[in-house]
Parts: structure tokens; C-alpha cells; sequence
């Protein structure tokens, strides 16, 4: 069916937030976005942890992340989810991510 993306606590000058929290097998995609406050001048590496990683994909079918790169400069990054396809009727399922 889908599921429902929820997001925990964060390093200290990174935010997480959803901008659509919710997917499905039919091809609603999620949207995740990482953020970061303060001297934007250097790369920065955000570590990302989830939850039922196994129940979805980046929209173009890759495994979820367990880091994105923010390049000098760049305050956030979007991330669109995908729910995996998987033909089973079940309830709707979650997918968490903090880092």
C-alpha cells in the first residue's frame, strides 16, 4: 500500500523536515529535506539514519542514502522517496530518518 515517513532529532546546525510525508506502491512519492544553518563556505556531510529502509527507494530506484554531501554553498538538499512495489496487501508502513 504505503507508508508514512517520520523524522527524529538532527545534529546540531542540520534540520530534517518533511515536505511530503506519506507514498505509495501507485506512485506517490515522499519528500524529505535536509537543511543546514551557519557557515555555508565548506562541503558539509550529514550522516542519515532510517528506519524500514528496506520499504523504500530514492525515486530513481537507489537505496536510500546513509549521507548526502551539502556542497559549499548549499544550505539544503531534497530527497524524493519512492515506496518499493511490492504487490502485498498490508497496512500502511513507516519509514523514519534522523541524523
Amino acid at each position: 500500500m504505503g507508508w508514512t515517513l517520520d523524522v527524529f532529532g538532527t545534529q546540531p546546525g542540520v534540520s530534517v523536515s518533511v515536505l511530503d510525508g506519506s507514498a505509495s506502491e501507485a506512485g506517490d512519492l515522499a519528500e524529505v529535506a535536509i537543511e543546514r544553518s551557519g557557515d555555508l563556505s565548506k562541503p558539509l556531510t550529514v550522516e542519515l539514519n532510517w528506519t524500514n529502509a528496506q520499504e523504500a527507494t530514492l525515486s530513481d530506484g537507489s537505496p536510500l542514502p546513509s549521507s548526502v554531501v551539502l556542497a559549499a554553498g548549499k544550505a539544503s538538499v531534497s530527497l524524493s522517496l519512492a515506496a518499493i512495489a511490492d504487490g502485498l496487501e498490508e497496512p500502511t508502513e513507516f519509514v523514519s530518518v534522523s541524523s
